[in-house]
């Protein structure tokens, strides 16, 4: 139960653990994850380096990165992603999206549209 509390009481933890359950169960659309990402202006850049070089799975980090940049958010140019380990190659994250070149990710095109 504290584990559960843990994660929702800290967005950027909540947003890699939705992330998460979104690839293992598919049950959070790719939208929802947009729209939470968008809300997470107050993040501190060197909280969100510590997570992300910490985090083993490449796809939650490069969606978080291409999300972060995508909403504009402050704290994602302080990031620096020489540090992270992105992995190699294209990841499908999604069938028939569009590639996203920087990530090397397939991302929805309506989201690729998109400009909040």
């Amino acid at each position: 139960m504290i584990e559960i509390a843990a994660r929702y009481m800290f967005p950027r933890r909540n947003w890699l653990f939705l992330s998460a359950s979104h690839w293992h169960r598919n049950s959070i659309p790719i939208w929802i994850l947009y729209y939470i990402m968008e809300q997470l202006t107050t993040l501190r850049s060197e909280v969100v380096q510590r997570l992300l070089e910490s985090t083993s799975n490449i796809r939650i980090k490069r969606m978080f990165l291409y999300m972060a940049e995508k909403a504009g958010h402050y704290w994602f140019e302080e990031l620096d992603t020489d540090k992270m380990d992105l992995g190699a190659g294209k990841l499908q994250l999604v069938k028939h999206g569009v590639l996203n070149k920087k990530y090397s990710i397939t991302v929805p095109k309506e989201l690729d549209d998109y400009e909040g």
